[in-house]
C-alpha cells in the first residue's frame, strides 16, 4: 500500500491528459484498501487529488460540494466505510471518463444500484442526473453567514464566466442546483433567527425560479437577484460587517440594490431588465 500511496501523491495536480493513469491508479487503490492507517491516508490523498482536478479543470460547483461531503462521511468512520470508499472510486472513474470524452449523456452509471447508504447514494443520484434539469438537492451544509456569502460570490463568478447558456447544459444545471443549495442554507440561517418576512421573500424568489421562468436567461436573472438579496442581508451580520472590505460593503449597499425587493415582494421589472442585460452579454 505504501507504493500505491506514493504513486497517488504524484497526481496532486493532474489534468485531462493524466485521466487514464489516474483511473488505473484508483483501481489499484480500490483493490488494496484495508483498515490500515496507510489505506486511510492513501484514500484521503486520492480524494484530495480528485477534488483539485474538479476545481481546476471543470466548471462544477454543486457536484464538488456533494463529492466532498461524501468523502468526508466515508473518512469519519473509515474502518466501517471501506466498502463505500471502494465504490466511490468506481463512481469517480465513470465521471472521469465522462469528462475526458465530454459525453455527459453517457449511460455508464445507469446500471449502478443504490447502496442504501445516503451519502454515497446522493453522489450516485447526481451522476445519474448530471445532464437532467432536476431541482432535487442534498439538504446539508454550513449555514453560517460567512460561508453562505462566499458561496454567493463563487456562484456570481461562475455565472459571469458562462459562455453559451443555450448549449452548455451540464454547467447550467450545476448552477441551478448550486443556487438552490445556497438558498436552502440561507433559509436555514433565517429560520434560526425566526425571520419570517425574509423567509417568505426568499421562497418567492425560489418559486419564481422553479415554476415561472420560461427561459434559461430568465432563470439566471432570478438567481442573480436572489443572491444579491442574500448578500445585502448577510453583510449586516456582525460576522461579515467586521471583516469585509469597504468596497464590498459599498457594492452591496441598500441604495445599490433597492430595485431587488419591493415591499417584501419581487420586482418583475428588475428581473426583465437583468434578463435583457444577460441576454446581450451571454449570447
Amino acid at each position: 500500500m505504501e507504493k500505491i500511496k506514493e504513486k497517488i501523491a504524484t497526481f496532486s495536480s493532474f489534468d485531462e491528459k493524466d485521466i487514464d493513469n489516474y483511473i488505473k491508479t484508483g483501481i489499484k487503490l480500490e483493490k488494496n484498501l484495508d483498515i490500515s492507517n496507510c489505506s486511510r491516508q492513501s484514500f484521503g490523498i486520492y480524494c484530495r487529488n480528485m477534488c483539485n482536478f474538479l476545481i481546476n479543470h471543470t466548471e462544477f460547483n454543486y457536484l464538488i460540494e456533494v463529492y466532498n461531503e461524501t468523502n468526508s462521511n466515508i473518512l469519519k468512520n473509515f474502518k466501517n466505510n471501506i466498502i463505500y470508499a471502494k465504490i466511490i472510486i468506481s463512481y469517480n472513474n465513470y465521471l472521469l471518463k465522462m469528462i475526458k470524452s465530454n459525453d455527459f449523456c453517457s449511460k455508464m452509471v445507469d446500471n449502478e444500484k443504490y447502496t442504501k447508504w445516503q451519502p454515497l447514494d446522493d453522489y450516485l443520484f447526481l451522476l445519474k442526473n448530471i445532464n437532467t434539469e432536476t431541482f432535487e438537492i442534498i439538504k446539508y451544509g454550513d449555514n453560517k453567514p460567512m460561508r453562505i456569502w462566499v458561496d454567493t460570490k463563487v456562484l456570481e463568478d461562475r455565472i459571469n464566466k458562462l459562455e453559451d447558456i443555450q448549449t452548455n447544459n451540464i454547467v447550467l444545471y450545476d448552477i441551478y442546483r448550486y443556487y438552490l443549495w445556497i438558498a436552502y442554507k440561507y433559509l436555514s440561517h433565517l429560520e434560526k433567527k425566526n425571520q419570517k418576512k425574509k423567509i417568505e421573500t426568499t421562497n418567492k424568489f425560489i418559486n419564481r425560479f422553479k415554476y415561472l421562468c420560461q427561459t434559461k436567461t430568465d432563470r439566471l436573472a432570478v438567481i442573480i437577484q436572489t443572491i444579491r438579496n442574500f448578500q445585502q442581508d448577510l453583510i449586516r451580520t456582525r460576522e461579515l460587517a467586521d471583516i469585509l472590505p469597504k468596497e464590498e460593503l459599498d457594492k452591496n449597499d441598500k441604495k445599490y440594490l433597492n430595485n431587488l425587493i419591493i415591499n417584501g415582494g419581487i420586482s418583475v421589472g428588475s428581473i426583465i431588465a437583468t434578463a435583457a442585460v444577460l441576454y446581450k452579454v451571454l449570447n
